[in-house]
C-alpha cells in the first residue's frame, strides 16, 4: 500500500523544467579574486592635466601620450636631468633680500620649465634649490638626447650666468664662494606617476558666524599638477648634481659611455672626461664623467673668472 506523502513538507522544485524558480549558482571564488588580482595590477592612464602641466602641450596631445604610455604600464627608457643650486643656503644666510631672491629663483624654475618643455623634456618639480625634469626616450636616438640635453642645459647655464647671477648678486649683497648650478645626469626604465591631487584634497573649515562649511586645500592651495619619475635614474642624478661643483655636468655611465665611444655623438664643442666622484650612502665612490661646453666655458671665463678658474682647471 502506497504511503500518503504530506505535500506541505514537500521540498518545492527548483529546476526550471519543473515550473521552479531557476538555481543560482554559487559564486566562483576563484576566476572574482583572479577577476580582482587583475583589475588591481592593471595600470592607470596618467591624467591629462598632468600630462598638460608637465610635458607643456595641450589637451589632444596629452590625451595620446596617456594612451601610449598606459599600454606600457606607464614605464619607459628615460634620461633624468637634475640640478643643484651649490652653496645656496651659505647664501640664503647671509642674503640682505630673501623676498628678492625667492622672486628671482621662481622666475629661474619658470624659465627652466619652459625651456625644458621646448626641448621636449617632462618637467617633474622644483625641490627647493634644483629641479628634476626628464625626457621619454623611446623614439629618441643617444644623439639626438645628446644634443637636446646639451642645449638644453646650455640655455639653463646662459639664463643663470645672464641674468640671475647679477640680480642675485644685487639683492644678496655679493655672492659666496662656489655658488653656481651643478647638473647630475643619468639614464634607465622608470615609473612615470601623476600627482594629481584626490577629489576630497583639503580640509574643512565651518565659520564660526554663519556655521556655513567650506573646503580649504592644505597649504592655502593644492599641489602643482605634475608626473614624476620614480627608480634608479632619479638617484643618481640627484647624487651627482649634489656632488657636482658649480658649473659642472656630470653624467652616470649609463648615458655618458656611448659618448666617450662614438665622439659623433656629442654636439660641436663637447668634451667628455671620466673623473671619480664621491656620493652619498648607498652608492659611495663611483666613476662619473663630466660633460665639458666650450662656449659654456668662454662664458664663464668672460663673465666670472673667479668661479671659471676651478671649473676649467679640472
Amino acid at each position: 500500500m502506497a504511503q500518503d506523502t504530506d505535500s506541505s513538507k514537500q521540498e518545492p522544485p527548483t529546476d526550471e523544467s519543473e515550473g521552479g524558480p531557476p538555481r543560482q549558482k554559487a559564486p566562483d571564488t576563484h576566476t572574482s579574486a583572479a577577476h580582482e588580482e587583475t583589475r588591481r595590477r592593471s595600470p592607470v592612464a596618467l591624467s591629462v592635466k598632468c600630462i598638460m602641466s608637465s610635458r607643456g602641450v595641450g589637451s589632444q596631445k596629452a590625451r595620446d601620450l596617456s594612451v601610449k604610455l598606459v599600454t606600457k604600464e606607464n614605464e619607459a627608457r628615460v634620461a633624468v636631468l637634475c640640478f643643484d643650486i651649490r652653496n645656496s643656503t651659505r647664501l640664503m644666510l647671509n642674503s640682505e633680500d630673501l623676498n628678492g631672491y625667492a622672486t628671482e629663483l621662481a622666475k629661474f624654475v619658470a624659465d627652466v620649465k619652459t625651456i625644458v618643455n621646448q626641448h621636449g623634456g617632462w618637467f617633474d618639480k622644483f625641490t627647493g634649490d634644483g629641479a628634476i625634469a626628464f625626457w621619454v626616450l623611446d623614439e629618441l636616438t643617444q644623439e639626438d638626447f645628446a644634443s637636446i640635453l646639451t642645449g638644453c642645459v646650455w640655455s639653463m647655464e646662459n639664463i643663470w650666468i645672464h641674468y640671475i647671477m647679477p640680480m642675485i648678486s644685487h639683492t644678496a649683497g655679493s655672492l659666496p664662494a662656489g655658488f653656481g648650478l651643478g647638473t647630475g645626469i643619468d639614464y634607465g626604465r622608470c615609473l612615470l606617476s601623476d600627482l594629481q591631487p584626490p577629489a576630497n584634497f583639503g580640509v574643512n573649515r565651518v565659520d564660526s558666524q554663519t556655521h556655513k562649511t567650506t573646503r580649504f586645500p592644505v597649504g592655502g592651495h593644492p599641489p602643482t599638477l605634475s608626473v614624476t619619475v620614480l627608480g634608479r635614474p632619479v638617484v643618481g642624478a640627484v647624487r651627482l648634481a649634489e656632488a657636482a661643483d658649480p658649473f659642472e655636468i656630470l653624467a652616470n655611465p649609463p648615458f655618458a659611455v656611448p659618448l666617450v665611444h662614438n665622439h659623433r655623438l656629442l654636439p660641436h664643442g663637447c668634451r667628455v672626461s671620466q673623473r671619480k666622484v664621491s656620493l652619498k650612502e648607498p652608492i659611495g665612490d663611483q666613476i662619473a664623467y663630466q660633460i665639458h661646453m666650450r662656449n659654456l666655458d668662454d662664458e664663464l671665463a668672460s663673465h666670472y673668472p673667479h668661479l671659471s678658474a676651478a671649473y676649467t682647471a679640472k
